[in-house]
């Protein structure tokens, strides 16, 4: 985790640069070109799943205070799926291990079917 001085470093280092920027802010958890995997329904009638995607972008909103990154993929009848995260996002609804991802969609899709959906 980046304590409050380190981001400080990296901003002043970098203040012109923002992809760099972003680069060194995600570089320990997120990366250009890594594999993830999210848990989301292609349609609300659907049964949650889990789309492997990879990230394509990396951005850090210095005014908000807010690190994004966007991600690509397929959903599972071929569908394209496109997605934006915050940082806060890795291991709520993306993940970086497919069990990761794996036991939170077995665990909304049980949830879904115990409230009758």
């Amino acid at each position: 985790m980046l304590n409050k001085e380190r981001l400080v470093t990296i901003i002043s280092r970098w203040t012109h640069h923002p992809d760099a920027l972003a680069d060194e802010i995600f570089s320990e958890t997120v990366h250009l070109g890594k594999e993830m995997y999210v848990v989301s329904q292609y349609l609300p009638s659907r049964p949650y799943e889990v789309v492997t995607v990879t990230v394509t972008k990396m951005k850090y909103d210095p005014r908000k205070d807010k690190k994004y990154f966007a991600v690509e993929g397929k959903w599972g009848n071929g569908n394209y799926y496109n997605g934006t995260f915050t940082a806060g996002s890795v291991s709520k609804t993306i993940f970086n291990t497919y069990d990761e991802a794996e036991e939170r969609m077995i665990a909304k899709n049980n949830r879904r079917e115990k409230n009758g959906r």
